[in-house]
């Protein structure tokens, strides 16, 4: 809902602000010039674009966040392997040490 009031506030605002900024200028790329196009209308592509490009950025910055998370997780997952292999070793060698002192006490 907030979500919907705020896009009708920033409807208003663009509608109020096209009407104040209709002036025709002319816009060039290059050789090429297109004129008579409402200001209104090169600033809201001007915004646009920049919004594009930010996208496209936060989307990058998004996917090496992922990629050195997932990174991470194998960490996690591998040293828990070794961990797990290290305990049972520690099990093995535990009841290696009992059957050895359990030997020495029926030779003393």
């Amino acid at each position: 809902m907030f979500s919907v009031i705020l896009l009708v506030i920033i409807a208003i605002a663009f509608g109020f602000f096209s009407t104040q900024n209709s002036i025709p200028i002319p816009v060039t790329f290059g050789d090429l010039v297109v004129s008579d196009v409402p200001l209104y209308i090169v600033l809201g592509v001007t915004l646009l674009i920049g919004l594009l490009f930010s996208w496209v950025i936060s989307l990058a910055n998004s996917m090496l966040f992922s990629m050195n998370l997932r990174k991470k997780d194998h960490t996690i997952t591998d040293v828990t392997k070794d961990n797990e292999k290290l305990n049972q070793r520690l099990i093995d060698l535990e009841m290696e040490n009992t059957r050895l002192r359990a030997e020495l006490n029926k030779e003393v």
